[in-house]
C-alpha cells in the first residue's frame, strides 16, 4: 500500500479476508486503503462490494 500499488495491496488482503475475516489485522488495513481512496473511485467500489459479499 505505501508503495502506491493499492490494487495489489487490496487483493492479497482479499485473500486472506476470504480465508479468515477475523485474521490479525487484515479487516483494518483493508478498510483503512479503501478509506484512502477518493469518494467514487471504482477501485474503492470494487473492493467494497468484494468485501460484502463474504460478509452477507
Amino acid at each position: 500500500n505505501e508503495a502506491g500499488r493499492k490494487e495489489e495491496a487490496l487483493e492479497a488482503l482479499f485473500t486472506i479476508l476470504k480465508k479468515d475475516l477475523n485474521y490479525d489485522e487484515a479487516k483494518p488495513n483493508f478498510l483503512a486503503i479503501i478509506a484512502s481512496l477518493p469518494d467514487g473511485d471504482a477501485l474503492a467500489v470494487k473492493y467494497r462490494r468484494k468485501l460484502y459479499s463474504i460478509l452477507y
